[in-house]
């Protein structure tokens, strides 16, 4: 998997997200952030998943994994 970053990077309620494998992470990770993901995670959560591993193997864009993290974010209502 490469390392990607995006421009400019993803701020989720002071956390500051660069790129598809943090976002990934966060969204996994149980642990190690003071914000977690919902328990209960919809449809926008797994197609956001879906992206970020995709885009990390080059098979979707940077840009379309950023979207379907922001929607993803949305529906978990973790944006203001």
């Amino acid at each position: 998997m490469r390392t990607i970053i995006w421009e400019p990077p993803v701020s989720v309620c002071g956390i500051i997200i660069h790129g598809p494998f943090e976002a990934y992470h966060f969204m996994t990770s149980r642990a190690g952030h003071r914000l977690r993901w919902p328990r209960v995670k919809g449809s926008q959560f797994a197609k956001a998943q879906t992206a970020m591993l995709a885009a990390m193997d080059g098979r979707v864009s940077i840009e379309e994994a950023r979207a379907c993290f922001g929607l993803a974010l949305k529906e978990a209502q973790l944006t203001r």
